[in-house]
Order: C-alpha cells, then sequence, then structure tokens
C-alpha cells in the first residue's frame, strides 16, 4: 500500500477550502479596498465604530466621543440606514464585506474569526455603501484627535 504524500499545494486547497475561499486569482483591486488595508489596526477597528455609529442611529455608541457620535449622526441623517439596511444589530464587518463584494470578501474576513461573518446581507444599495465607506474612511484619513484611539 503506498502512502500518500500530501503536496503543500494540496494542504493549501484543504485550508482554502476550510475557510470557503476559491482558488484562483484575486479580482482587481478595489478603491475603498487598499485605503482600509492601509490603516492600522487601531484605526480599523475606529472605522468599524464609526460605521456602527451610522448604521445604529436609535442606540448610543459609547466607543465613540461626542464629536464623532454627532458626526455619526449628522451622516445617518443623510443617508437614513433604517430605509435599507436589515432590522436589528448589523456588524460592520458584514457592511464591508457587501461594499467590497463576495470575491474580495473571501480574503479579507480571514483577518477576523469566521463564525459570525459567513453571511453577507444581499440586496443593499451599492450607492450607499459606497458614501458610508468613503464618508468614513475620510473621516478617518483625516485624522482628528480620536482617530485610531479604539
Amino acid at each position: 500500500m503506498a502512502l500518500a504524500l500530501r503536496s503543500p499545494i494540496s494542504r493549501h486547497a484543504c485550508i482554502a477550502e476550510s475557510r470557503a475561499v476559491r482558488l484562483a486569482q484575486p479580482p482587481e483591486p478595489h478603491q475603498g479596498l487598499l485605503r482600509w488595508i492601509g490603516l492600522s489596526e487601531a484605526e480599523q477597528i475606529f472605522t468599524l465604530h464609526l460605521v456602527e455609529g451610522v448604521c445604529a442611529l436609535s442606540r448610543s455608541c459609547d466607543a465613540l466621543p461626542s464629536v464623532d457620535e454627532r458626526w455619526c449622526r449628522s451622516l445617518a441623517k443623510a443617508l437614513r440606514p433604517g430605509l435599507w439596511l436589515p432590522a436589528g444589530p448589523v456588524d460592520a464587518r458584514l457592511l464591508l464585506g457587501a461594499w467590497v463584494g463576495p470575491q474580495r470578501w473571501a480574503r479579507v474576513r480571514l483577518q477576523w474569526p469566521s463564525a459570525a461573518l459567513d453571511e453577507l446581507p444581499s440586496g443593499l444599495p451599492g450607492h450607499r455603501l459606497d458614501t458610508l465607506w468613503s464618508a468614513v474612511l475620510w473621516r478617518v484619513a483625516r485624522g482628528g484627535e480620536h482617530a485610531g484611539q479604539a
């Protein structure tokens, strides 16, 4: 009986399959995703808090200083997330995935534990997600005294 040896490629394929990553060339870069990747971990966390602050208008976000909370309320008035987001709390990471698309999300989501990030919300308006993420990334890139202090 011959002993089957696994090559590094098949091992890679097993890992990719277990994390639902298709073995293919990555899609073309998404400009917003490149900006996201360029953020420090603290800035990424702050960005997620800002997105949650915009999308959870009815709840106060304890992770945000009052100046950022007011900014989130102003953006929420313009975007009206209650009209296009599913009812209940939405994980900002899933909104990131909906914004960058499933092919890119398969790789981006690897930076977090996979259990809660398997199913992206569907049917969200792309132009609203573009506006939301562009505004929040602009706010974080602008710096300010609170950016990156999650």
